[in-house]
């Protein structure tokens, strides 16, 4: 069932390059798909998987994606819920450490880099339409 999830990111990311659909709709889809996840660690990497994947497909000033239909709130607002649901997924994992210790030691991928703070602010950052005024906003918001 996870690969199916993985694979209807990928085919959303296609749908949103298509123009079909407006961006902000297929993005809000594929995140309520994602919550569907009921083991943190693949929920966590799933959510990660999908912001990779939609990154270069966020309504911005300028870019193709940028609509009557979609703002640049829609992607600021993406990013953040996709980023407060992975955190959720965080808190998940470390209150259920002891199941999860296994994996830590097989030395696998570290979740913490999926959730690391500096690398999801940056998607905001990376967005033409958000300036400093509306980044320390954010950030003091979290």
């Amino acid at each position: 069932m996870i690969t199916i999830r993985y694979l209807l990111c990928t085919v959303g990311s296609v749908y949103i390059k298509s123009k079909e659909a407006p961006a902000k709709d297929v993005l809000k889809d594929l995140v309520e798909m994602c919550r569907g996840i009921q083991n943190p660690v693949r929920g966590l990497f799933l959510r990660s998987y999908l912001s990779q994947v939609s990154r270069d497909k966020l309504p911005d000033i300028g870019s193709e994606y940028e609509g009557d239909a979609d703002t640049v709130a829609d992607a600021v607002e993406f990013v953040l819920q996709n980023f407060t649901e992975m955190n959720k997924l965080w808190v998940r994992m470390q209150h259920q450490k002891q199941k999860f210790l296994i994996i830590n030691s097989l030395g696998s991928c570290e979740p913490e880099f999926l959730v690391s703070t500096p690398e999801r602010l940056l998607e905001l950052v990376s967005l033409k339409a958000v300036d400093i005024s509306c980044v320390s906003m954010l950030v003091a918001f979290l």
